[in-house]
């Protein structure tokens, strides 16, 4: 039972080391846009961008696209609108096509 266990955690964690892989690999062409960090941590990345965007309107944009994202001014106490928009990308139950996919849309959407 406990050895089951022990493999059955291994292969969740190879599943999200794999798409974890596949979603910093999509998101180098981004680079030039916003810096990617948290990615050393958990199942989400953060994005923040160095272009001047807004978060509201980066969320909004990948809504429209109907891909869901959060704005890391949410979890945040006291709101600051000096921040550079921040965006967590969750990427724990997405397949590693959709994950493809999906950041290339950002990409475009992101860059109008």
């Amino acid at each position: 039972h406990t050895a089951y266990r022990r493999q059955r955690q291994m292969c969740i964690r190879d599943r999200y080391k794999n798409r974890h892989d596949v979603l910093i690999e999509a998101l180098k062409p981004l680079g030039d846009i916003c810096e990617i960090s948290g990615e050393h941590a958990g199942v989400h990345i953060l994005l923040t961008f160095k272009n001047g965007q807004k978060e509201r309107n980066l969320i909004e944009k990948a809504k429209k696209a109907d891909i869901r994202v959060y704005g890391l001014s949410d979890y945040r106490i006291r709101k600051d609108e000096k921040e550079k928009a921040t965006i967590l990308l969750g990427y724990a139950n997405m397949r590693e096509e959709d994950i493809k996919e999906a950041v290339a849309i950002l990409n475009q959407c992101w860059r109008k």
